[in-house]
């Protein structure tokens, strides 16, 4: 009874052969967690991107209401409306100052349009001294990938002294779309 049986102390090929069956279980249950989290991470920074980028265009539509003086119907060849903000504002030059040919004020404009899925603001500034000049007929594009802006007026145009401002904004990336939609609403200061 002395021959009792010797363990070697390996493993046997079953022993090794379910080990690894464990490991590669786990390495792709990791694997997809890791995946997921990824793309869940990468969705979320989008839209929080998106988020931010429309509500700095939005704070800045809503700075120029604030100084501006009227909101126009039309101006050159540009009309207001639901896609489209003209915004009078009061010519300022780097003093402060308004400015002034004899006794009536001088405005810049600045208009907000929708031209395709791009929202331009062109500045439009013919005073040498406004602080706008610098920006005379510069028309840039300040957000990309709008699906949709609405501009509301309050009472309607031209006598509009509130506009309420509904923009909506898309990025595709990682087989998704994000959509943002953010509004906002400004009442002018300056009533003249």
């Amino acid at each position: 009874m002395k021959n009792i049986l010797k363990h070697n102390g390996g493993f046997t090929l079953i022993e090794v052969t379910i080990s690894l069956v464990i490991i590669a279980m786990m390495v792709v249950v990791l694997g997809d967690m890791y995946m997921n989290g990824t793309i869940s991470s990468g969705k979320e920074m989008r839209k929080s991107k998106l988020q931010v980028d429309a509500k700095s265009v939005l704070e800045g539509i809503n700075e120029n209401v604030k100084l501006s003086a009227k909101m126009e119907a039309s101006y050159g060849d540009y009309t207001g409306g639901a896609t489209t903000l003209i915004l009078d504002i009061p010519a300022i030059d780097s003093s402060n100052n308004f400015l002034y040919t004899g006794s009536q004020k001088i405005y810049d404009h600045v208009i907000y349009y929708l031209d395709g899925n791009n929202l331009h603001k062109h500045v439009l500034s013919d005073n040498a001294s406004s602080r706008l000049h610098g920006q005379n007929n510069s028309d840039q594009i300040i957000l990309n990938n709008v699906s949709s802006l609405t501009f509301s007026y309050n009472p309607a145009l031209p006598g509009s002294t509130t506009v309420a401002t509904n923009l909506t904004i898309q990025s595709s990336g990682q087989g998704t779309t994000q959509s943002v939609n953010v509004t906002s609403e400004a009442k002018r200061r300056n009533n003249e």
